[in-house]
């Protein structure tokens, strides 16, 4: 895929994110591999208004928002999404992010078998 096309598109998550009240303060693909563009990216952003929020609370205002701005193609190369407090600190990383769920998966309901 195109990396333009992954940029712009996260760019437009960007500006729809403001639209909806969370403007984003920073916003950065990071390759998963260092120095090796050709991989899944993660995903950081930091926003003001994630201050005193829960994780879930961050999560389900903004990945509607990445849904809709996003293509399933762009949102497979999106390995990890990592929230920053205006700090600089991680507030919320989620590792097991699901961009896409069509079978109604909760990760909360797995268990570990031996």
């Amino acid at each position: 895929m195109d990396k333009q096309t992954i940029i712009k598109q996260i760019k437009d998550f960007s500006d729809a994110s403001t639209k909806i009240g969370v403007k984003l303060t920073f916003c950065a693909l990071v390759p998963e591999m260092e120095n090796y563009d050709e991989t899944s990216y993660i995903l950081q952003i930091a926003s003001n208004w994630f201050d005193n929020k829960a994780c879930s609370e961050i999560f389900d205002k903004l990945v509607p928002v990445l849904f809709e701005n996003t293509t399933e193609l762009v949102r497979e190369k999106i390995y990890r999404m990592d929230i920053y407090d205006k700090q600089g600190d991680i507030h919320c990383r989620f590792s097991d992010l699901i961009l896409e769920n069509e079978i109604g998966y909760d990760p909360r309901t797995a268990q570990i078998s031996y």
